[in-house]
């Protein structure tokens, strides 16, 4: 048992008076009775307050593996930087995010040859960012996971953000537009159900099925001018294609202004829609 004295000195060290501080040495007694401390004080009061976060040190191996985890993980997310590295792949993961579509509609789309197309899709999917199915003699191609969509989104608006040159040429080409609607996809959700528009889609009919916006009528950009007679010219019309920058909404929508329609451009498209947490419609 430690003596009195020693009681007293431990106290007076700390701080603490009476029975607190017999107390505090009944619990750190066992601490004392270990053979070779040479500061039973200090190892008590550890003890006492718990271990310090300052003094937890991995063993030597400990810190060896975690660095070669670590390295695994960086190489890993690097591959995927650079799988993004590339406009034709960019281009590709942005077409997808409207639907699944073969290689050869994808090298077609993007102004490839078949076997770039192939070489591209190849790098992709051992990225893990698309999946291949093979029906029949095609080949189709999806995003991986939804969330590869929402990279592309989140990716496309940094860009916008940070990059001069991309903000200019929105600014002066595209959101410039007079036609250009200023609905958010929030306020145009909330219209629905009392707005008096038309919603037209002008993508391919193929990526309308794989879904799209709620009420939204299918009328492909290819077939616009042969689908104007049974359009309605006293009410308002809201188009979309693919997104912010697609070149068949801006011509669609200035297309339709120019013959007379009241139409507007949405700034957004079904990957938007989706991302905003909303529910889309599928035929």
């Amino acid at each position: 048992m430690i003596a009195n004295q020693q009681i007293e000195d431990f106290a007076g060290q700390h701080a603490i008076k009476g029975k607190i501080a017999k107390k505090c040495v009944i619990f750190l007694t066992p601490m004392f009775l270990i053979p070779g401390l040479s500061n039973p004080t200090d190892c008590g009061m550890r003890r006492l307050m718990g271990p310090s976060p300052h003094n937890i040190q991995l063993p030597p191996n400990g810190i060896m593996l975690e660095k070669q985890n670590q390295a695994a993980i960086y190489r890993q997310l690097a591959d995927v930087g650079g799988a993004l590295s590339n406009p034709h792949r960019l281009k590709m993961i942005s077409l997808l995010a409207q639907g699944e579509k073969p290689i050869d509609e994808l090298a077609q789309l993007t102004n490839q040859s078949l076997a770039a197309a192939s070489a591209n899709v190849k790098v992709l999917r051992n990225c893990h960012l698309i999946a291949t199915e093979k029906r029949g003699r095609s080949v189709y191609c999806s995003l991986k996971d939804p969330r590869v969509a929402e990279l592309w989104l989140r990716f496309r608006d940094l860009g916008e953000v940070v990059v001069p040159e991309i903000r200019e040429v929105m600014r002066e080409e595209f959101d410039a537009d007079e036609g250009l609607s200023p609905l958010t996809e929030s306020e145009l959700n909330d219209k629905l159900d009392r707005g008096r528009f038309t919603l037209l889609d002008l993508r391919p009919a193929s990526e309308f099925e794989q879904g799209h916006l709620p009420k939204a009528r299918s009328v492909p950009f290819a077939s616009l001018a042969e689908a104007a007679p049974k359009l309605p010219k006293s009410a308002t019309m809201l188009v979309y294609c693919r997104g912010p920058f697609c070149a068949a909404a801006f011509a669609g929508n200035r297309w339709l202004r120019e013959h007379q329609f009241k139409s507007q451009r949405l700034r957004f498209s079904v990957p938007e829609w989706r991302a905003a947490g909303l529910s889309i419609e599928r035929n």
